[in-house]
C-alpha cells in the first residue's frame, strides 16, 4: 500500500546531519568591563557579567548535535501520518547519527559543510537500512529549538532549500530539540 510504501522509504531514509561545534575564537570572555552590568558593588552586590546575544544564540541552540524529535515529515509531497511522525527521533553527537523510525535503528556518519547557505550535509550510512549509502541534504535552524532538515536520499544532489515534492522527491523533516 501506499502508506506502507512511504514507511519503507522513512526506514531508508536514516536522519543524519553534523558535528558542529563553537572555536574557542568564536567564544567570547565575559570578563571585560565593557560586558559587565552596570550594577553597584554596594550593600553585597556585585556586578554580574552579561554574556553577548550571539554567545547565547550559539550553544547549545544553534548546534545540529543533541537529540532531536520530528514535528512533521514530508516525502516526495506527501505529508507522513502524525503518529508515524510523532515515532522519528534523532540523535547527533560527534560527528555520528542514530535514528530511530518506530523502534527500527539506522546509524552513519555526518559531515558538515558550512561554507554555503544552507549549510550543507553528507550522510554515510554504516548500520541499518542505509549502510553502504550516501545521503545529500541541507539544514538550518528557522527559529530556537527548531531545526529544518531536507534530505535528498537518492543521494544525487544536494537540495537547494527546503521543500519536498513529487517533482523533486525529497523528504524533508522539522525537528524540535528534545527536552
Amino acid at each position: 500500500t501506499r502508506f506502507a510504501v512511504l514507511l519503507c522509504l522513512l526506514g531508508l531514509f536514516s536522519g543524519g546531519c553534523g558535528n558542529t561545534s563553537i572555536s574557542t575564537d568564536q567564544k567570547r570572555s565575559v570578563e571585560t568591563a565593557d560586558d559587565v552590568a552596570n550594577v553597584p558593588e554596594s550593600k553585597g552586590r556585585r556586578r554580574v557579567p552579561r554574556p553577548h546575544s550571539s554567545d547565547i544564540l550559539q550553544e547549545p541552540f544553534n548546534t545540529i548535535e543533541g537529540q532531536w524529535i520530528a514535528e512533521t515529515a514530508i516525502m516526495a509531497g506527501t505529508a507522513f501520518p502524525e503518529e508515524v511522525t510523532q515515532g522519528i527521533t534523532l540523535d547527533i553527537a560527534d560527528g555520528k547519527y542514530d535514528v530511530s523510525v518506530g523502534g527500527n535503528k539506522d546509524q552513519g556518519t555526518v559531515e558538515v559543510d558550512t561554507s554555503s547557505e544552507p549549510t550543507k550535509l553528507t550522510i554515510q550510512g554504516t548500520n541499518g537500512a542505509n549502510a553502504g549509502k550516501t545521503i545529500l541534504a541541507v539544514y538550518d535552524f528557522p527559529e530556537l529549538g527548531k531545526m529544518r532538515v531536507c534530505y535528498d536520499i537518492t543521494g544525487t544532489e544536494f537540495p537547494g532549500g527546503f521543500e519536498s515534492t513529487s517533482g523533486n522527491g525529497y523528504f524533508f523533516v522539522t525537528y524540535k530539540r528534545a527536552p
